[in-house]
């Protein structure tokens, strides 16, 4: 039979194990976490997977059956949420009535828009983009290839550098005044 003192220099030597293993940035296996009491990282049991994924527990629980747990402490298991997530993303249905309620969400709020008069058709948009990118586009090239050579030449870096900021302020005004065209 083990003395006292044999059972504490036993148990001094998981520990003395199990904070080298930590170290060494190693997972801890469920006989080492009952030994220090704790549970691993991302481990739940099922009430608090429920809580976190806003489902019911009996769900949950049956979403994890066949699951390992990643630990167990007395007759609580602890799953990890990615294994959850896994289960969750791999289900079939996907609960269908959480996507028909997310599809109808979706159509009530385009409809409230459009009673708003905050939604444009489509090509409304492509139109005004069509009319600006032609005069941006020759804006562009015409102060690059026209206006910026004859501004630059012989001119050192510092002057370089204000002639190049007040193309730049040029451009920017002109393609403020070309967006102010599209529809808001």
């Amino acid at each position: 039979m083990k003395s006292q003192d044999d059972s504490f220099r036993e148990h001094a030597q998981k520990l003395k194990r199990i904070v080298a293993k930590r170290k060494a940035g190693k997972e801890l296996s469920g006989e080492e976490l009952e030994v220090i009491g704790g549970i691993p990282e991302g481990a739940f049991s099922i009430l608090k997977l429920a809580q976190m994924t806003g489902r019911h527990r009996e769900t949950i629980g049956k979403l994890v059956s066949g699951l390992q747990p990643a630990f167990e402490k007395g007759k609580i298991k602890y799953y990890r949420l990615a294994d959850l997530h896994a289960r969750l993303d791999a289900k079939p249905g996907k609960d269908l009535k959480e996507q028909k309620l997310l599809e109808q969400i979706r159509d009530l709020k385009i409809h409230n828009d459009r009673a708003e008069n905050k939604v444009l058709a489509k090509s409304v948009y492509i139109e005004a983009h069509q009319r600006i990118l032609g005069p941006l586009r020759n804006l562009v090239y015409d102060t690059l290839e026209n206006k910026l050579p004859p501004m630059m030449a012989g001119l050192d870096a510092p002057g370089a550098r204000i002639q190049g900021a007040k193309l730049a302020d040029a451009l920017v005004r002109g393609f403020s005044e070309l967006l102010e065209q599209l529809p808001p």
